[in-house]
């Protein structure tokens, strides 16, 4: 029996991406009805090989590597036809809980204490029932783009525009750093010496007016984006785009000082996101590229999360063997272990904090200086209840939507993230000149970011915001950028 020609066809999208002299069809893939299949037998599975004693470091080896499979199969059935399906936001939506819960589990990375199996099981259901949401929501009709943010979607960027742009982000977000240094160079050059806290930008958590200039560091997320537009027009060896690089790895420095390694996976995964969309062809050199890319970033973040108490310059110095393989794995966050006791807790021994969760991100981006008694918390402290000071605990977006509404908010907000990447899909369908690239590249990696926290998913979505402001900035004093009409 002959095999047909054509591809299975798993929900095709395409769209035309148009280029400075060059335009072609990207077309990528995705299936939410197989995810949600994967999803139901991943947790069935997951559940069945749990050991009735799993507090030891490792033991959930196995029944994270099944969930964690199952989650990526639906991507990884569509890249051979559609590599660039690896960067459809619905799929890293979904397969982003990998990343922030499961992996510390496959490579045993800390043992579970006083954690019994009915609590992993728990912690497997909120996770199943995030992602089968996210699924869900992408099934959902897309969101309505503002009719004010088509400009900054539609625009086609020349290499001059894109230079501009590069300076004027720059020049924002270096404020960020130079401000509290009383641009003084010695002292921001010495920031790299110390710890997190110790530069002239560090704050406490209840900042005042010195607060307005975290909001200056967003521009910087923009700048990789627009440095690989730059290069896919010039070459990466042009003057013009190597002066471009070497303004973004400042800010991208002055960023790691302060040890938000997620910061620096933000920009650098959204460059290679652009650089991989932007790519007419996928060849088998870019996919490697991009995967070599990939492993580099990680072992940045490593590195950063390794000195970033001690200070980042001391990464050169003599023990730097000695420090790295202080860990034998790569550490991400505690958020499993974070997310199970959290299970425990709630609601039996506390109750659901409900809307004071969405309220504690609402707020996020309103100046303590202006509102005083801000809350400082989502209504409930895990390190206090613990009785740990000093610290904080993340316990990924997942454990925080079951602090707040239990089993049925992890799955509704895994809906909402569902919505939300099937919108930005549709947004870069509909607008997929420079503009909408550079916002799709943030809004993809804002998601994946977002998964980490909700406040997370507010503060890596505030690149977004930049760019707008960056382009009306440039309109003002430079004259409008040519749009292309839907």
């Amino acid at each position: 029996m002959s095999m047909p020609s054509n591809p299975p066809n798993w929900g095709t999208r395409s769209v035309q991406l148009h280029l400075p002299s060059r335009t072609s069809t990207v077309d990528w893939q995705t299936n939410p009805q197989l995810g949600l299949a994967m999803v139901v037998v991943a947790l069935g599975l997951a559940i069945l090989t749990i050991p009735v004693e799993c507090s030891a470091a490792g033991a959930l080896r196995l029944p994270a590597t099944i969930f964690s499979v199952a989650l990526v199969v639906p991507t990884l059935l569509q890249l051979q036809h559609a590599p660039k399906s690896a960067f459809h936001a619905l799929n890293i939506a979904a397969a982003s809980p990998v990343y922030w819960l499961l992996l510390d589990m496959i490579q045993g990375a800390y043992p579970l204490l006083r954690i019994s199996q009915a609590d992993v099981i728990n912690s497997f259901v909120c996770i199943a029932l995030f992602t089968g949401g996210v699924w869900i929501g992408g099934m959902l009709p897309p969101g309505r783009i503002p009719s004010r943010l088509r400009a900054g979607l539609s625009v086609q960027l020349t290499p001059r525009q894109l230079t501009t742009l590069i300076i004027i982000a720059f020049s924002l977000a270096f404020l960020k750093f130079a401000v509290p240094a009383k641009f003084d160079l010695y002292a921001m050059v010495g920031a790299f010496n110390g710890g997190r806290w110790a530069s002239p930008w560090g704050r406490g958590a209840m900042g005042g007016w010195d607060a307005f200039l975290d909001h200056f560091a967003y521009f910087g997320y923009i700048l990789p984006v627009l440095v690989t537009l730059l290069a896919r027009q010039l070459g990466w060896l042009h003057s013009r785009t190597l002066v471009a690089l070497s303004l973004t790895l400042i800010i991208a420095a002055f960023m790691a000082v302060g040890g938000g390694r997620r910061i620096i996976g933000v920009m650098v995964g959204s460059a290679l996101t652009v650089w991989l969309l932007s790519n007419p062809r996928v060849r088998l050199r870019s996919l490697i590229t991009i995967g070599l890319c990939a492993f580099a970033l990680l072992f940045v973040m490593q590195v950063i999360l390794t000195y970033r108490n001690v200070g980042i310059a001391k990464a050169f110095g003599g023990d730097f063997n000695e420090r790295m393989t202080e860990r034998n794995y790569l550490h991400v966050d505690d958020n499993f272990l974070r997310l199970t006791q959290l299970t425990q807790i709630v609601p039996e021994k506390h109750p659901y904090v409900t809307w004071q969760w969405p309220l504690w991100i609402a707020v996020r981006p309103i100046p303590r200086i202006f509102w005083p008694g801000k809350p400082v918390d989502p209504g409930f402290n895990l390190p206090r209840y613990l009785g740990v000071k000093g610290v904080s605990y993340s316990s990924s977006i997942i454990g925080e939507l079951y602090m707040a509404f239990g089993f049925l908010g992890c799955a509704t907000g895994g809906v909402f993230i569902g919505w939300l990447a099937i919108s930005l899909v549709r947004t870069f369908e509909l607008y997929s000149k420079s503009g909408g690239l550079i916002v799709y590249g943030i809004g993809v990696l804002a998601l994946f970011a977002g998964t980490r926290s909700g406040i997370d998913l507010v503060l890596m979505s505030y690149g977004i915001v930049g760019w707008f402001l960056v382009i009306a900035i440039y309109q003002n004093f430079f004259g409008s950028l040519s749009v292309h009409e839907r």
